[in-house]
């Protein structure tokens, strides 16, 4: 019986032994795969650190999802009490028309519509501060338009781009803004 049980045991040991090394070989040939098609998708898909053109015209409208945007100003402030930017820091201060051409009302949402994002992926959201005419919150009609003022407090070293990200604006547009 016991010779059996020796026979047995090492029967399991070899069957365990031999699941482990399937399992490892396994296991190196799906990391080899997944590396082989992760260089072939990045050789045929590089990846570019930003846009290819270098800005818009301000003042001039693009067209995208149910909307017509405008960036009719760009501005860098140091901003005012109670709102001054930090040393290396200043607000980018936007101007935006938006145009509902659309058949039905939207809503716009600037905090959760609007961002900036650098080329290093630093984002920055929209940031309290003293403004003439802010971007305001609410519904707009078809054929209503709406401008102001979105603010965001930046690096003084780093370029952003304006990302305008709704269900209403067709996907991500980006502005590059100097």
């Amino acid at each position: 019986m016991q010779k059996n049980h020796n026979h047995s045991r090492r029967h399991t040991t070899g069957l365990s032994r031999f699941s482990q090394v399937f399992f490892v070989i396994s296991l190196l040939l799906c990391i080899t795969s997944f590396t082989v098609l992760s260089v072939s998708y990045r050789i045929t898909h590089p990846t570019i650190a930003g846009p290819s053109f270098h800005g818009l015209t301000l003042g001039s409208p693009v067209r995208s999802g149910v909307v017509e945007i405008t960036v009719t100003k760009v501005t860098q402030t140091q901003g005012k009490a109670p709102y001054a930017a930090p040393t290396g820091k200043h607000f980018e201060v936007i101007d935006l028309l938006i145009l509902n051409t659309g058949a039905t009302p939207i809503t716009i949402t600037p905090t959760n519509d609007t961002y900036l994002k650098s080329a290093d992926g630093t984002v920055a959201f929209v940031t309290p501060s003293v403004l003439d005419t802010p971007l305001r919150a609410g519904t707009l009609l078809p054929g209503e338009r709406i401008n102001g003022q979105l603010s965001y407090l930046v690096s003084d070293t780093i370029p952003f781009w304006l990302y305008i990200e709704s269900d209403w604006s067709g996907g991500a547009m980006k502005f590059l803004l100097h």
